[in-house]
């Protein structure tokens, strides 16, 4: 891997380091590109920490991340699908995710029992950014029993009224019925409240 850093000097560095006890805060470079494959056990614990560090201090313009194939439809899933949840609405907050390709299980050894997907990330500078961690509690709230419709689900934060009055979101709608942006727009205006 050394020899990468040497055909790219003063481009590329390579890291071999626990990425659950890194400091990202060390980084000085304004966009950086994150490439891995990373351990099906604790993918999206990783991603979760990029994502929760990409929001308070936006350096991560591009990553490209192998996950379990079934992980990857969770991060790339569109609203009204039964892969849709947290994970796609809080990786589409701040990134346009894509699947570039499929790998089969028998592609690496020893063999999972699982296939493979590599996801693209790109950064998206969104002009409304609520804060994240009230997306986070929003969709926590609404995803925590899926077949409630959203008016139960954030009946402690938010009033049926409220809903319909001052969000404009139906209330009898289901937590996947919801797009990405009206997760957004939602946690935007609660945390002006």
């Amino acid at each position: 891997m050394r020899k990468l850093e040497t055909i790219y000097p003063n481009q590329i560095e390579i890291t071999n380091t626990d990425v659950m006890n890194y400091n990202f805060a060390s980084l000085t470079e304004k966009k950086i590109r994150i490439i891995s494959n990373l351990p099906y056990n604790i993918g999206t614990k990783i991603l979760t920490k990029l994502l929760l560090y990409q929001y308070t201090d936006p350096k991560f313009d591009k990553m490209t991340l192998m996950f379990q194939k079934e992980v990857a439809n969770r991060i790339i899933a569109k609203e009204k699908s039964k892969t849709y949840g947290r994970l796609s609405i809080i990786s589409q907050y701040m990134y346009e995710c894509s699947i570039l390709f499929d790998l089969k299980a028998n592609c690496f050894y020893p063999t999972p029992k699982v296939d493979s997907s590599v996801v693209s990330f790109n950064y998206l500078n969104r002009s409304l950014k609520p804060n994240i961690e009230i997306l986070q509690e929003i969709t926590r709230l609404a995803f925590g029993q899926r077949r409630k419709k959203i008016k139960s689900s954030l009946k402690d934060i938010i009033s049926e009224e409220s809903l319909i009055k001052k969000y404009e979101i139906n209330p009898d709608l289901r937590p996947e019925d919801l797009s990405v942006e009206d997760y957004i727009g939602l946690s935007y205006l609660y945390e002006k409240n």
